[in-house]
């Protein structure tokens, strides 16, 4: 039998087949098939096939500490709460670790991308849609968990820049962005409105609007 750190290392670079069969070897889940998610989802995001047919998505953290897979069941109540006010939450049916990643398998939203192929959204749809994803956006008001530094951390990201993510210097090198920076701290800077912080991203090239990792089941 191979010892984690041999598997841990394998994990790292693995195909899908390779990370279907580590999964059933080492956490009992036994997937049909496993393909990358279409969504530029960081490599993480996978649409994960079971025996019946039911299609799901598999998300994974490689190099996870071991307490990950325990923080994801603590949130246990927060999409149950989040669903009773009609927010689209998905369902956890498993998460878990093994070595070299945690990961959780949540239920298929339905929804298509709002990428129109080129990298860029659909803004008609958007304009569409904007009421909607503000109201979403309120509906999550009081359920947080964790440490309340999101304040600052959000005008910290958004006037500066964030570490290793939303980097100023990238994003004045984009024709598509540049023009927003000085929007985005002219408003950061005069006020952060309590009413409304941004809880969650919601990404126009992903197939649902992703938010916080939500109420884990344990595999069965």
């Amino acid at each position: 039998m191979k010892v984690a750190d041999e598997i841990a290392d394998e994990i790292k670079e693995c195909s899908p087949d390779e990370l279907r069969r580590v999964l059933r070897e080492q956490a009992g889940i036994d997937l049909a098939a496993l393909a990358p998610a279409q969504g530029r989802e960081s490599k993480s995001t996978f649409w994960a096939t079971d025996r019946a047919g039911t299609v799901s998505v598999l998300k994974v953290m490689p190099g996870a500490a071991q307490e990950a897979a325990g923080y994801l069941r603590t949130l246990d109540s927060v999409p149950a709460r989040l669903r009773d006010r009609g927010y689209p939450a998905p369902r956890f049916r498993a998460v878990g670790r093994v070595p070299g990643l945690a990961f959780w398998v949540q239920q298929r939203m339905p929804g298509a991308a709002l990428d129109l192929g080129r990298g860029e959204p659909d803004r008609a749809a958007l304009a569409r849609l904007l009421p909607d994803l503000l109201s979403l956006n309120d509906a999550q008001a009081g359920l947080g968990t964790g440490t309340r530094g999101w304040p600052g951390l959000l005008t910290r990201t958004l006037t500066t820049g964030g570490d290793g993510y939303f980097l100023h210097s990238t994003l004045q090198a984009s024709p598509a962005a540049r023009d927003l920076l000085p929007v985005l701290r002219r408003i950061v800077t005069a006020a952060v409105r309590p009413s409304r912080p941004a809880r969650t991203s919601f990404s126009t090239t992903s197939p649902r609007p992703t938010c916080s990792p939500t109420a884990p089941r344990s595999p069965a």
